[in-house]
């Protein structure tokens, strides 16, 4: 059974706007060597946001669900969110993405896990013993 996935068009701008709306959420990307290169993962909400408004590019995301939205049209901060895939096991906001441009995929994915470890209390103890 094939699997149809649907197309939508958000300028990193928005993501990151969409992000800065996030507080607390920490960040992993897989298989982007762009952004790799500019932010260490897991990373918080803020310093991927910082990262996407520096890059300034389109992204294409990708999903299986059905939304109601155009189809291959710009989509806002607003509707980002309608795009996640949380069918995993911590029930994590991914994102399936390439680069305009790109045929190279990647994914964005919400990292519970670190949020957790690193939540306000944990990490200033952490960083005061450093």
């Amino acid at each position: 059974m094939s699997t149809v996935l649907h197309q939508f068009l958000i300028p990193s701008r928005e993501v990151a706007r969409w992000l800065d709306s996030q507080p607390g959420t920490w960040w992993f990307i897989h298989g982007d060597l762009t952004l790799v290169g500019r932010v260490h993962f897991p990373c918080p909400n803020d310093e991927l946001a910082g990262a996407l408004r520096e890059l300034d590019k389109n992204i294409k995301i990708y999903t299986e669900k059905t939304v109601d939205l155009k189809e291959g049209l710009p989509i806002s901060a607003d509707a980002f969110p309608l795009l996640a895939n949380t069918q995993n096991r911590y029930q994590n906001r991914d994102f399936f993405a390439t680069w305009e441009g790109s045929d190279d995929e990647w994914i964005l994915s919400e990292d519970k896990v670190a949020a957790e470890a690193f939540s306000d209390d944990d990490w200033e103890e952490w960083d005061a013993e450093a």
